[in-house]
């Protein structure tokens, strides 16, 4: 079976092996939903919006919630984000996950 490795921290998945630390059973090959991967990580969101004249705000979230059709939600008071989203309905959404472990694929790293 084929490994995949992450080009950002260069964790490797071996589907024979599974992750037992996240709890994919060996032999798991398939994609997860946006709902699956929000419900098995840890980490922080920035939502960057910007109102009509291209003013822009960020604010750090938590996990989104996600609905079953794939829609994310955010909690959040009216204040300025809401305020652009209502005039502007276009955001950047970045999700930073906790680091479990460093992995050193790099010798320069070690």
């Amino acid at each position: 079976m084929q490994k995949y490795v992450c080009s950002a921290c260069g964790y490797v998945y071996d589907p024979e092996q599974g992750d037992p630390d996240s709890g994919i059973k060996p032999g798991t090959l398939r994609s997860m939903t946006l709902k699956e991967y929000f419900q098995n990580i840890n980490g922080n969101g920035i939502l960057s919006t910007a109102d009509l004249s291209g003013k822009v705000d960020a604010v750090i979230y938590s996990i989104p919630h996600v609905f079953d059709d794939g829609t994310l939600a955010f909690i959040m008071r009216e204040r300025l984000t809401h305020l652009n989203l209502q005039s502007n309905p276009y955001a950047t959404f970045l999700f930073i996950e906790h680091q479990r472990e460093v992995i050193k694929t790099n010798p320069a790293l070690a």
